[in-house]
């Protein structure tokens, strides 16, 4: 169990169970849901005839669109269920991983094997910097420098990658 889970079930009073090695069944509880979900999105990509879409919220709108239809089916067996659950904590949990970096005097800063350009006024600080799952978010003294968008790296045959900002290089070489 990581840190970041087990504060997760700490923050909502949760206790952690784990699956019982090479019993597949244990799962199926969550896999199928899941499966039948992935489905519903392909066959509805199928309707729609292109798997294109203007943007990233555009897209999160038919995902969202999909699981409403999916939800209303259960919503009395919801409703029910709802009745029994106890009030959430009064503040979430961070949805954010925490971790610091040096801007290097090429004004960038390595984050997960990815080197990402920073704004050359920041060479020689020390950040803070807040790891979302689309994004990352620099501190210096509680404020925010800068916002990047969080790449990861998907090839198989390679371990690190980069997200030059031609604007971070250009600020540096005018300096």
């Amino acid at each position: 169990m990581t840190r970041l889970y087990d504060d997760l079930c700490h923050h909502y009073r949760l206790r952690p169970t784990r699956n019982n090695k090479g019993i597949a069944h244990e799962n199926g509880a969550i896999e199928s849901p899941h499966g039948h979900l992935k489905n519903r999105i392909t066959q509805a990509l199928y309707l729609r005839g292109s798997r294109d879409f203007a943007s990233v919220s555009d897209y999160q709108a038919f995902i969202n669109s999909i699981v409403a239809k999916l939800n209303q089916q259960h919503q009395a067996k919801f409703a029910e269920e709802q009745k029994h659950l106890q009030p959430l904590p009064p503040k979430r949990v961070a949805d954010y991983e925490v971790l610091t970096a040096r801007v290097s005097s090429r004004s960038t800063i390595d984050v997960r094997c990815i080197l990402y350009t920073v704004p050359s006024r920041l060479i020689g600080r020390q950040l803070e910097l807040h790891l979302y799952h689309d994004r990352i978010c620099g501190y210096l003294e509680r404020q925010v420098v800068v916002e990047l968008p969080r790449l990861r790296v998907t090839a198989k045959d390679k371990r690190r990658a980069r997200c030059i900002n031609y604007r971070h290089v250009i600020e540096g070489a005018q300096a």
